[in-house]
């Protein structure tokens, strides 16, 4: 029997002397990346320690609110510690509002390595993807080049828990009740070109404007609203859900601590538009797009 051992056979071997990728610390920087009505989960993982090929990721999964989402390698180099960025395929429609829900919330990473070796990265979902200039939700118009900066004080009162049903709108009724939501963060048409926005007034009426440079083509629904679902997170973020034209047309709405909205509207029960990048603001400023 021979005793010399190939270079392969020694190579494997030294392999195995190697640190198992329990031994490495990853970590991960997740965002979310919007691309005109679409939006995916994007993931950079990084080790702290040198990886071989047989450590690195092989299979990477999302899992956030129930739901998992499977990533894939985007084309780039690999290094021993930078493990490349990983995406989920672009979602639409209810599915987009779902993954933009899931901005500055908790997610956790599966991992399966090319060994067959399996670990968990915890991480909070930040707004926009490295490098891609993205942008949590799905507003079929471009973002504001220069999105308003997060306050340096939350808006709204952190509950400490989450509130629901006549509880949570009891709270967050002085942020709802007398408020807008504009997609003109600059302030109101015709500073935009074309701005939508939604009123909201103490006596439950409600106002929908679409405003346009274009003549015939701007938009105004005058009704009552009723409110059909509401909650409020931990920190203070609140979801609002209404209805109008006797119950045939249905909003969710979800709002973020730095005021932003994002939500989607319903026809007789099937999603028909999504709704992102909007501004919450207070008071309510009814009245046509001239007033």
């Amino acid at each position: 029997m021979s005793r010399r051992v190939s270079a392969a056979a020694l190579a494997a071997f030294l392999v195995l002397l190697l640190p198992a990728a329990a031994d490495a610390k990853l970590s991960a920087t997740v965002t979310i990346e919007t691309k005109s009505s679409s939006s995916r989960i994007v993931a950079v993982l990084t080790s702290d320690k040198s990886l071989v090929t047989r450590q690195k990721p092989k299979t990477v999964s999302a899992v956030g609110a129930g739901k998992s989402y499977k990533l894939t390698r985007a084309p780039g180099n690999v290094t021993a510690k930078k493990l490349g960025t990983w995406r989920s395929k672009f979602y639409k429609g209810a599915d987009a509002v779902k993954v933009q829900a899931l901005a500055g919330k908790k997610i956790s990473l599966r991992i399966r390595t090319r060994a067959n070796k399996r670990t968990t990265v915890g991480a909070t979902i930040t707004t926009g993807a490295p490098g891609s200039g993205g942008t949590t939700g799905t507003n079929p118009t471009p973002a504001p080049a220069n999105p308003t900066p997060a306050p340096a004080q939350p808006l709204f009162k952190a509950p400490g828990r989450v509130l629901t049903g006549t509880e949570a709108f009891e709270s967050i009724k002085g942020y709802f009740l007398n408020s807008e939501f504009s997609d003109c963060q600059a302030g109101r048409w015709p500073t935009c070109a074309v701005e939508n926005r939604y009123e909201h007034m103490p006596d439950f009426s409600f106002e929908y404007r679409r405003c346009t440079t274009v003549s015939g083509a701007d938009i105004n629904t005058v009704g009552s609203y009723t409110v059909t679902g509401v909650q409020q997170n931990a920190d203070g973020s609140w979801v609002v859900e209404y209805t109008s034209q006797g119950g045939a047309s249905f909003y969710h709405w979800e709002v973020g601590l730095n005021g932003v909205v994002n939500g989607y509207y319903a026809y007789n029960g099937t999603v028909t538009e999504t709704m992102a990048n909007y501004y919450w603001r207070t008071p309510a400023r009814p009245g046509n797009c001239y007033s």
